[in-house]
């Protein structure tokens, strides 16, 4: 996913994602549980209810890390999926704790450096600012750099940090903290994650059994 070793291209704030990890830290077995479906979601979900978004920067981090030391054990598949699932989770959850200024700079990052590609028609491109993902034309198609889609969040979030640079207040821009949640808001929050993603693999396993199919999640 990433065009060069990011050893040498990542941020300096982000030094400590490409450190070898101690070892026992976590097993194969369990990177994979973590990333594999619906587990990662689930988890994800899970963070957003709560706004444990400090523990889900810690926990994509984590993985990130994981998925370079076990880059000679996971097939070329599980090694691009491992790296766009944890570095979007990463920019996501510097979104939601409002980290703008590391937000940035790792935006940019994944801007510069990732190798993963979008296909979007002519007809629906954002042309004010497709030409800087830009990859190729293929008749009507544009092959774009993945964080096309990321950009219209990547300006508000400019926008936000600006105003904090200018010293204007932003206290109305930024996320509702995790302690503004009662116990038993969270409680709720969560219950209603997990009766989402029951309802969900149910309803899938239904279907299956209707049409026949193997599920093979």
């Amino acid at each position: 996913m990433l065009a060069e070793d990011p050893k040498a291209l990542i941020p300096h704030a982000f030094r400590h994602l490409v450190a070898p990890l101690p070892d026992g830290a976590i097993t194969l077995e369990r990177f994979r549980f973590l990333l594999g479906w619906p587990n990662w979601s689930i988890m994800c979900d899970s963070i957003s209810a709560s706004r444990r978004y400090d523990v889900g920067f810690d926990i994509a981090s984590l993985l990130f890390r994981a998925t370079w030391q076990f880059e000679n054990q996971l097939s070329a598949h599980e090694f691009d999926r491992a790296l766009h699932l944890t570095s979007v989770q990463i920019l996501d959850m510097l979104d939601r704790g409002d980290r703008w200024s590391d937000y940035i700079s790792w935006f940019c990052f994944l801007r510069d450096y990732s190798t993963l590609h979008v296909r979007e028609h002519r007809a629906f491109l954002r042309t004010d600012y497709a030409d800087q993902y830009l990859v190729r034309w293929a008749g009507e198609h544009a092959t774009l750099r993945y964080m096309y889609h990321y950009h219209p969040r990547f300006l508000v979030v400019s926008r936000k940090l600006a105003r904090q640079q200018a010293g204007r207040s932003t206290a109305h821009f930024e996320h509702a903290p995790a302690e503004a949640l009662r116990p038993e808001e969270v409680r709720d929050r969560l219950e209603r994650v997990f009766g989402f993603w029951r309802f969900k693999q149910e309803a899938e396993a239904y279907w299956d059994s209707y049409y026949g199919r193997t599920t093979n999640a």
